[in-house]
This record gives C-alpha cells, sequence and structure tokens, in this order.
C-alpha cells in the first residue's frame, strides 16, 4: 500500500516469522511503514518499555529500526 500524505503510520501484520516456533518460543512480526520517524518514535519507545515490564510472563519485543531482511 502506498504511504499518503496524511497517513502518518501503516501496520502490516502480524505475520508468523519464517521460523515459528523454537522451544515452545513463537515468532511474530509486524511492519510499521512511516515517513517521519519523530512522530512514532516515542510511542515506538513507550512500548518497547512496556513490553520490558512483561518479559517476566514471556513476551519479548525487539524493534529494528532498518531491517536488512526480514525472517
Amino acid at each position: 500500500p502506498k504511504l499518503e500524505e496524511n497517513q502518518q503510520l501503516i501496520l502490516l501484520g502480524p505475520n508468523r516469522g519464517s521460523v515459528a516456533r523454537i522451544n515452545e518460543h513463537y515468532y511474530y512480526q509486524l511492519l510499521l511503514k512511516y515517513k517521519k520517524k519523530d512522530v512514532v518514535q516515542n510511542q515506538l519507545n513507550d512500548i518497547l518499555m512496556q513490553a520490558q515490564k512483561e518479559g517476566k510472563n514471556g513476551l519479548y519485543v525487539t524493534i529494528d529500526h532498518e531491517p536488512l531482511f526480514f525472517i
């Protein structure tokens, strides 16, 4: 989909990673398309901070701002 002028963010996914499960850990990916990093950076930081709190429950989140490939 084309990113329009008035759209700040497009969310694609979640999709299972190419390796969907390893040792009872499941992997999913979300792809965010945006033009202005500064517009979404604070929200991404908030998501990462909340996810770190959830890590003790088995939820782990990583953010790759410039992925070289998708697994």
